[in-house]
């Protein structure tokens, strides 16, 4: 009884939420509404559109329950495209340094653990909206970044002129600094 009416009336939110954010792209979707202004544009332009599955009454004051149609909205085409490019790209470098290097590789261990946790972040993203977890996104952008600095060509910094400037900066400098900032917060 009571149990079957909240998954129904969950599932009428996120239905509406779905209809809305089809909505909302219909009328934009080149550029979208503009970052963080999904919740504004359900204000002001409401609506379930052409997509009229449930009530859209049902979804009033929330928030979007999806990452990606969050960006769809509020990006656009252009905006969303740009997103999934960067998420390809660092899912085939990963893909990439797990091909190439050998079993036991720390490298090769990295790639996984990043691997993984893209998967983790989508999946979560497809059911709650992580763009304002910050632990989530600092876990995802903290492992992309170590993975592609990892891959990039150990050679000396110099100037313009050919002058040595610094060692090139490895992962163990990298999670040192990262260790000692945290300490500092």
């Amino acid at each position: 009884g009571e149990t079957r009416s909240v998954v129904a009336y969950s599932t009428n939110q996120r239905l509406a939420l779905l209809q809305r954010s089809v909505a909302l792209f219909v009328r934009r979707p080149i550029v979208g509404w503009g970052f963080r202004h999904f919740e504004f544009a359900s204000r002001t332009e409401g609506g379930g559109g052409p997509l009229q599955l449930v009530s859209p009454e049902a979804a009033q004051g929330l928030a979007s329950h999806n990452t990606l149609l969050r960006f769809v909205v509020e990006t656009g085409v252009v905006g969303t495209t740009l997103l999934l490019l960067i998420f390809g790209y660092w899912a085939n470098r990963s893909r990439q340094a797990i091909a190439r290097l050998e079993h036991g590789s720390p490298d090769r261990d990295l790639a996984i653990l990043f691997l993984g946790g893209l998967v983790a972040y989508w999946a979560e993203a497809m059911f709650h909206d992580v763009t304002f977890m910050m632990h989530e996104n600092l876990l995802i952008f903290f492992l992309a970044g170590c993975l592609c600095s990892n891959q990039l060509p150990a050679t000396p910094l110099t100037n313009a002129v050919g002058h040595f400037i610094a060692e090139p900066l490895h992962r163990s400098r990298i999670l040192s600094a990262t260790i000692f900032c945290r300490d500092l917060s």
